[in-house]
């Protein structure tokens, strides 16, 4: 008896079995893993210390690395809003804070435009390349603290915390939890933040043809069909996230308007919203590829920096990317509706989000009306 021939068509039926499976599986330990992080007590105990020293060690390297400084400092944009934001913010004498403080270059124009005593902390190596260009310039009034922000104790109030704890999706780059505890701990009563204010977007847009890529079920190549692959793709659809240049985007589909508010000097605690709703009306004739993710920093009330990428030139830094949610492509036209529903176990963490988009059609009745 051939024990091997026999027993071959059960093992590939249960490879068939597993391989057929295999997308659910994911999807199942994925919500399971998302449950466990959504438990007060387990998220405590295990998920954000873990979370936070694996993070803490890829922040450091990124950040140390020459490309992203280069990236930052040749953003000319971003550099001027922040010089005039701290050349109006700051009164002769002020006391500051520069938290992740890179190259130095916002504690230096700290410096330059009046502050008395600038503390620039960082816990990368990356600090002493600010130290370096300090040094060079004879500016003396800068104290230099290689330590994370959470042990940063200055030993009295300041009056102003400037930052640029942010990511392509806002939140991403640990901004409420660094910011609210440095204010609870450090900042004058009447201090500010600067930039203390942040508008969220999420808009529907169009992407330009040659990165319009539809998910696996939508797709006919060759004249081979894969509409049978629906399940690879169908949580995908709810989660696949991506990160954008703005050329890549070709066309908002309705007027802008925030999905969010935050400031950081009102905000009672680290915590933010965990679902998110929003309806636009199509505006223009075009393809529905997504929602773009963008934001607005505002540094003063009249200065602020605008991610979206379809901001004035003055007021938009080339150097964070948007972030993009992808949906199944499809037409639209005026009149229509988009609706989404976003939702997050926490939405400073990208990989948490996710999302339904639904299009509601104008009937032909109401756009002839």
């Amino acid at each position: 008896m051939d024990v091997r021939r026999l027993a071959e068509p059960a093992l590939r039926m249960l490879f068939d079995l597993y391989r057929s499976m295999r997308p659910r599986l994911a999807a199942t330990k994925d919500a399971l893993r998302r449950r466990a992080r959504s438990n007060d007590l387990l998220r405590r105990v295990y998920y954000d210390p873990h979370e936070r020293d694996v993070y803490a060690v890829r922040n450091e390297r990124l950040f140390s690395d020459a490309w992203h400084q280069e990236r930052m400092l040749a953003d000319a944009v971003r550099v001027d809003a922040y010089e005039r934001a701290l050349s109006v913010a700051l009164r002769p004498g002020a006391v500051v804070a520069d938290i992740g403080t890179g190259c130095g270059i916002l504690a230096l124009l700290a410096a330059r435009h009046g502050a008395g005593t600038v503390h620039a902390v960082d816990h990368a190596a990356v600090i002493e390349w600010a130290r370096q260009v300090a040094d060079a310039r004879g500016e003396d009034r800068i104290r230099f603290h290689r330590t994370h922000s959470r042990d940063f104790d200055p030993g009295h109030r300041v009056d102003v915390l400037v930052h640029e704890q942010i990511g392509d999706w806002l939140f991403d780059e640990r901004m409420l939890d660094t910011l609210l505890d440095l204010r609870d701990r450090i900042l004058q009563p009447e201090g500010r933040i600067l930039p203390g204010a942040f508008d969220l977007h999420i808009e529907p847009v169009q992407l330009v043809d040659e990165q319009s890529v539809p998910f696996l079920h939508q797709i006919e190549a060759a004249g081979i069909d894969f509409s049978v692959l629906r399940d690879v793709s169908d949580d995908a659809v709810r989660t696949l996230r991506l990160v954008v240049p703005p050329a890549d985007v070709a066309m908002a589909l309705s007027s802008p308007r925030p999905l969010l508010h935050v400031d950081l000097h009102e905000l009672s605690e680290a915590r933010l919203p965990t679902r998110l709703t929003a309806t636009r009306t199509v505006e223009r004739v075009g393809r529905f590829d997504g929602f773009c993710v963008s934001f607005v920093a505002h540094l003063t009330p009249e200065i602020r920096i605008d991610t979206s990428p379809f901001a004035p030139a003055s007021q938009r830094p080339w150097h964070w990317a948007n972030g993009f949610l992808r949906v199944e492509t499809r037409d639209v036209r005026p009149g229509d509706r988009i609706e989404l529903e976003l939702n997050a176990l926490d939405l400073a963490r990208p990989e948490t989000w996710t999302w339904n988009a639904n299009v509601v059609e104008q009937t032909a009745t109401q756009r002839a009306g």
